[in-house]
């Protein structure tokens, strides 16, 4: 039997995932509490007692994407350390399928609101510091097992290394066609060569 707050949980999860499909094909502008309402096959009244407004929701929407993404790196990284943590963390964190496509191309769709709430900024910002870290950690490990140069500075490579990575996911929403799986892997796989040394 649910309870209560498993209940609340549950609608909470289900307005999320309206937000979610209503972003993906119109963009935040189209994620409005009527439209998301509809989509959930709720009123908005009902809507709102789980979000009492918009911002809370797009905000819970975020949260969902940047989580997945990063779930996906502590995935591909498990019983890894050093250069092939480093590696999987790249790899697992790459659009590379349709599902972290999708995750990718709900936390570009917040690019533009960031300047307007701090909050939804803290949110944005939680998956690259998180993958900076386990970059930073990964780097750290193969510097101590010589896989690295002990001169290197694992937070630069980390940082470049997050930026190549922003900027594939990037192309690869704005340009599904011409910026594919197959063209990521081929461009992460040079940047990690170049940024890394190997």
């Amino acid at each position: 039997m649910a309870t209560p707050a498993n209940k609340l949980a549950e609608h909470r999860a289900h307005a999320a995932e309206a937000a979610r499909r209503m972003i993906l094909r119109g963009g935040v502008e189209a994620a409005n509490l009527r439209a998301i309402a509809e989509e959930m096959g709720a009123t908005t009244g009902l809507l709102t007692r789980y979000f009492p407004d918009k911002r809370e929701l797009l905000r819970e929407t975020l949260t969902g994407a940047s989580g997945f993404l990063l779930a996906q790196v502590q995935l591909g990284t498990e019983g890894l350390n050093g250069l092939a943590q480093v590696q999987a963390a790249v790899h697992s964190s790459l659009p590379l399928d349709s599902e972290r496509l999708k995750a990718w191309s709900i936390w570009a769709a917040f690019a533009g609101l960031l300047r307007g709430d701090a909050r939804l900024g803290e949110i944005h910002r939680q998956f690259p510091d998180q993958l900076r870290q386990i970059l930073i950690r990964g780097l750290r490990q193969a510097q101590l097992d010589g896989q690295l140069a002990a001169a290197a500075y694992p937070a630069f490579i980390a940082e470049a290394l997050v930026s190549q990575i922003i900027g594939a996911a990037m192309r690869s929403v704005t340009d599904p066609g011409a910026f594919n799986a197959a063209k990521i892997e081929a461009v992460a796989a040079g940047a990690f060569a170049t940024i890394v040394g190997k």
